[in-house]
């Protein structure tokens, strides 16, 4: 879903099962960005589908209730799912050798193959919804300098 957030994700509503496309905007931006459109994948209508009918009210996964989304309890299932979701993705993670997986890493992730795919920056960071495309620009080298660092140890074990 174009490295989208956890908290736009679990604030996605049962109706986007038949479309072919999702449009929103980021919830962290309080109402303040751009609003993005997703294509929806496939692979994601599947998991779309997995869940049809187990959300709370309107949304479509089961982790927060319409009535309760803006209370102190909401934020609090949203904040155990968010962790429960990091650390089934640390043990994926682990299964095919990546470090550390969490949601975040998958985000950023997303733009990081974005750009080695040629994918304009500013396209990317449309597709984020960063409002700066100096944030977007910092995604992108951090895993730029990683991978320097894994190509110089790399060699360095060559020699």
């Amino acid at each position: 879903l174009q490295g989208m957030n956890w908290v736009d994700i679990v604030h996605l509503t049962t109706d986007v099962i038949t479309k072919p496309s999702i449009t929103y905007v980021r919830r962290k931006l309080k109402g303040r960005g751009e609003p993005i459109t997703v294509a929806i994948t496939d692979e994601a209508r599947k998991i779309f589908k997995k869940y049809e009918g187990k959300g709370n009210d309107d949304f479509l996964f089961p982790v927060i209730s319409q009535d309760k989304e803006k209370s102190e309890r909401a934020h609090n299932q949203y904040l155990t799912t968010k962790r429960n979701h990091d650390k089934e993705l640390v043990k994926v993670g682990e299964m095919v050798g990546i470090d550390k997986l969490t949601g975040y890493v998958a985000r950023h992730s997303w733009a990081t193959i974005a750009d080695q795919l040629g994918v304009n920056i500013r396209d990317i960071q449309d597709s984020m919804g960063h409002t700066s495309r100096t944030t977007t620009e910092i995604y992108i080298n951090n895993i730029r300098k990683e991978e320097r660092m894994d190509i110089n140890e790399r060699i360095s074990k060559g020699v």
